[in-house]
């Protein structure tokens, strides 16, 4: 049986075997409370859309539209509000 702490371990292990970074939580640029780590979704966006690496301004025009669709998150409409935010991605 497998114990919360020994689950996270071997996700952690296998992420970063296959080149992905861990950060731990309390390392992270943002409040717990916040949905996205929004430097690193702004450096993300920047690096993977030539049109915004033109105008990084472009990125925080994204990440406003995208808090946007969450702070308008509707508790009982999770399933419609992912498709939104997939939608707006």
């Amino acid at each position: 049986m497998f114990h919360e702490a020994e689950l996270e371990k071997m996700v952690v292990n296998t992420i970063a075997n296959n080149g992905w970074e861990y950060v731990p939580a309390e390392q992270l640029p943002r409040r717990h409370s916040d949905v996205m780590v929004e430097p690193f979704v702004r450096d993300a966006l920047i690096r993977l859309n030539p049109e915004i690496a033109e105008q990084p301004a472009r990125a925080d025009e994204v990440i406003y539209k995208l808090r946007s669709l969450i702070l308008t998150v509707q508790p009982h409409d999770l399933v419609s509000q992912n498709e939104k935010f997939k939608a707006g991605l």
